[in-house]
């Protein structure tokens, strides 16, 4: 493969170096770009103030990530975040000591983000720090990155309130690309497996991915850990999978915010 990558995060898979630390890095970027005016004072925090600082981002936005050593755009910042989410689905299928690297394309491609994957023992040097040149010797997954997302309901009181999937608009989004395909479902959505067969067969290449608290399979709800940020990713075949993230551990207690205040 000739094509260069811009290296955003390179790790060896271990308890540490994972999907749940770069997933608390671009939340911590984001957060710090989205109140980057309001230095030395703590603000509250909560799922909807993350959503807004990642997905309020656009191409025209230039964020710091790992400790400000690579700047990406928000448009990319948003790509990767979503990216990292299956991320932690596809480390199930590896094994502690693979070596990870989630990419950009330096130029453009019909590809918006990727992971390649080297198994542990496997060498492959880098162009340099910061770009990849791959040889055979990887796995690669390249992806397409997508929003749903209903911009007119923006403003209404009802917005958590959660709506059916417009299967038309859906099918819209989903395009038809030979890459992996990535939807992420930023509104709270309400739709039955059987209701997406007919897409799934139109786009077999597409995963639907959602943030949630509540999943049900065979009228009996799933439970999941309400401490964590859960995320549910559809698949063909109507088969679904939860990826549970810690929340990250730079963002502050209730308890210490009161503290804080006093």
């Amino acid at each position: 493969m000739n094509t260069p990558w811009k290296i955003i995060y390179g790790y060896t898979l271990s308890s540490t170096t994972n999907a749940q630390a770069i997933y608390e890095d671009l939340i911590k970027s984001a957060l710090a770009y989205k109140f980057r005016g309001l230095n030395g004072f703590a603000v509250p925090v909560d799922g909807r103030a993350i959503t807004e600082a990642i997905f309020g981002l656009n191409a025209h936005d230039q964020v710091s990530v790992r400790d400000g050593r690579i700047m990406i755009s928000g448009q990319s910042l948003k790509e990767v975040f979503i990216t990292t989410i299956f991320l932690k689905r596809l480390e199930s299928k590896f094994k502690i000591g693979d070596n990870f690297n989630l990419v950009l394309p330096e130029s453009v491609t019909s590809v918006d983000t990727a992971v390649m994957v080297v198994e542990a023992g496997s060498k492959v040097v880098p162009v340099n720090p910061k770009l990849l040149k791959l040889t055979k010797q990887h796995v690669p997954f390249e992806f397409q990155v997508k929003e749903y997302f209903d911009f007119e309901r923006l403003d209404e009181a009802n917005l958590l309130t959660p709506v059916g999937v417009d299967l038309a608009k859906i099918q819209k989004v989903a395009g038809q690309y030979t890459e992996s395909t990535l939807i992420f479902m930023r509104e709270l959505l309400d739709y039955r497996s059987i209701e997406m067969e007919k897409f799934f067969q139109d786009h077999p290449n597409c995963y639907l991915i959602s943030a949630t608290n509540q999943i049900v399979v065979d009228g009996k709800d799933v439970p999941l850990d309400g401490s964590k940020h859960n995320y549910v990713i559809s698949y063909p075949g109507n088969t679904m999978s939860v990826e549970s993230f810690e929340r990250p551990r730079f963002l502050l207690s209730d308890d210490q915010m009161k503290r804080l205040s006093i």
